[in-house]
C-alpha cells in the first residue's frame, strides 16, 4: 500500500511499520526470520521466506496486526516465494533430494502444479513470472530455469 514497511528482528519477529513514521504497527512472532525477506502484495498479503526447509504460509496485514491465512507444513521451503496477480504464490520446495517449483492457490494454499528442476539443489534466490506467464527461477549456485512454452509449463 506504499504506507507500510516490513522487516524482521534478529529474534524472529515480523514488524509492520508506518513507512512515513517508523513506528511500529504490529508484530507478529514468525519464530525464524529464515532469509528475513519476503513477498507483499499491496493488498497485504504476505509470504515470508522463513527457514530453509520451513514451512510455507501465507500472512495478511489486517492493520493492527498479522493474521496466518495458511500454513502448508508438507511444503519444505527453498528460497524466496512470488505472489501474482492471477492468485497464485509461485515457491520452490524440497522433492526428494533435489528442488521442485511449486504453484499455489494465494486464497487456500491449495498446490496447483508442481513443475521440477532437474538437478537443483541448495536453495532458490529469486522467482520471476512475465505478465505472460513466463517463469524464471534462479539458484544459488549460478543455475536458472526458464519456463516459457505452456507444454512446460502445464497450461
Amino acid at each position: 500500500d506504499g504506507k507500510t514497511v516490513y522487516a524482521f528482528s534478529r529474534i524472529g519477529r515480523l514488524v509492520a511499520l508506518y513507512a512515513d513514521t517508523g513506528r511500529p504497527k504490529w508484530t507478529y512472532d514468525y519464530g525464524d526470520p529464515g532469509f528475513a525477506t519476503l513477498t507483499a502484495t499491496p493488498d497485504g498479503h504476505l509470504i515470508p521466506a522463513g527457514p530453509l526447509g520451513g514451512p510455507l504460509r501465507m500472512l495478511v496485514d489486517r492493520g493492527d496486526r498479522a493474521e496466518q491465512v495458511w500454513s502448508r507444513d508438507d511444503l519444505k521451503t527453498a528460497g524466496l516465494s512470488t505472489l501474482t496477480a492471477a492468485g497464485t504464490a509461485w515457491a520452490v520446495v524440497r522433492a526428494g533430494d533435489g528442488l521442485a517449483l511449486t504453484e499455489i492457490s494465494a486464497a487456500e494454499g491449495k498446490t496447483l502444479r508442481t513443475l521440477p528442476l532437474p538437478d537443483a539443489r541448495g536453495f532458490t534466490t529469486g522467482i520471476a513470472v512475465s505478465p505472460k506467464g513466463q517463469i524464471a527461477v534462479a539458484t544459488n549456485i549460478g543455475k536458472v530455469y526458464f519456463f516459457d512454452s505452456k507444454e512446460q509449463i502445464g497450461r
